[in-house]
């Protein structure tokens, strides 16, 4: 960390906003490639919307924790992200 403290908090959030475009890359790229894809405008806002409230959530939960907890919550997030984002695709429940 630098001595005004902006070092590692900048880095951190600099990978976890590239998570975004990669992730919305892979339907738009989909789409390209076969016509079973097909995501509206509406459908990209919506999961960047769910992506960056996970992101924030996981760095707010993060935070000053010991690698075990941030391990932990990490983990717990991504399988609440999967599961709302299945939902959203094909209806699980």
């Amino acid at each position: 960390m630098t001595p005004d403290g902006s070092g590692d908090a900048a880095r951190g959030w600099r990978w976890r906003l590239g998570i975004m475009p990669a992730l919305l890359a892979v339907p738009f790229l989909a789409m390209q490639m076969t016509p079973a894809v097909r995501w509206s405008p509406a459908d990209f806002a919506l999961a960047a919307a769910i992506l960056t409230a996970a992101i924030g959530l996981q760095a707010r939960l993060v935070r000053g924790r010991s690698r075990r907890f941030r391990i932990a919550v990490s983990a717990g997030l991504a399988a609440a992200l999967g599961l709302v984002w299945a939902q959203g695709a094909v209806g699980l429940f």
